[in-house]
């Protein structure tokens, strides 16, 4: 629910982009278009903080999924996966560790919680490992994602004629990669749906077997 929330909160801001975008270039009358600054900062204001807002409850829900995957894994194997349970919530807010930590307790849950009769074979991973290359992306270029985007519009110009006020707006290359970024939201969620998804399944097969 919170990752479709969090999806809907970015195609949000996309739109809003390419809105943005589309005027990007042209000289606007003020007076007749009205105050398009102050009404595109207030937009983005509102899907700004929806995102923070959003974004800050699916990461408290999703430590909260990933600490219960790993407990539930150690019924599986006990004493056979690397880390202690604790680590599947800290292991995300360790400085540069955070890049591989949570990858090999995932690793680890994902093997002991595959079907069994594999021997020490683990379930087909492309999902896994599809889900942590999107995350890496998506950490890695997060000032970019998380920041007001419109601080990344070039300087907005005026001018005025026959006492009429008119501005333009430039977008600039990182306005476009925060659009980018913006729309991979909308892949991301899916994949790592799919993931909690097969994961659980995997889990509740295991336990009720």
């Amino acid at each position: 629910m919170l990752l479709a929330l969090f999806a809907v909160v970015s195609v949000s801001t996309v739109v809003h982009q390419f809105d943005i975008a589309d005027d990007a270039g042209r000289w606007r009358s003020v007076e007749t278009y009205g105050d398009l600054h102050e009404s595109d900062e207030l937009i983005s204001t509102i899907t700004w903080v929806a995102q923070i807002v959003s974004g800050l409850a699916l990461t408290a829900c999703w430590v909260l999924w990933f600490f219960r995957v790993r407990v539930v894994a150690e019924q599986f194997a006990p004493g056979r996966l690397r880390y202690r349970p604790s680590m599947a919530v800290y292991a995300w807010f360790i400085p540069i560790a955070g890049l591989w930590l949570p990858k090999q307790i995932a690793d680890d849950v994902w093997h002991a919680s595959s079907p069994p009769g594999r021997g020490r074979a683990t379930a087909p991973a492309g999902l896994l490992h599809t889900w942590w290359a999107m995350w890496l992306v998506t950490f890695l270029t997060w000032p970019l994602f998380w920041i007001d985007w419109t601080t990344l519009l070039a300087t907005q110009y005026e001018r005025r004629e026959d006492n009429d006020l008119y501005r333009i707006y430039e977008f600039t290359p990182a306005g476009w990669a925060s659009l980018a970024l913006h729309m991979a939201v909308v892949p991301t969620a899916i994949v790592t749906a799919r993931f909690v998804r097969r994961l659980s399944a995997m889990q509740a097969a295991r336990l009720n077997g």
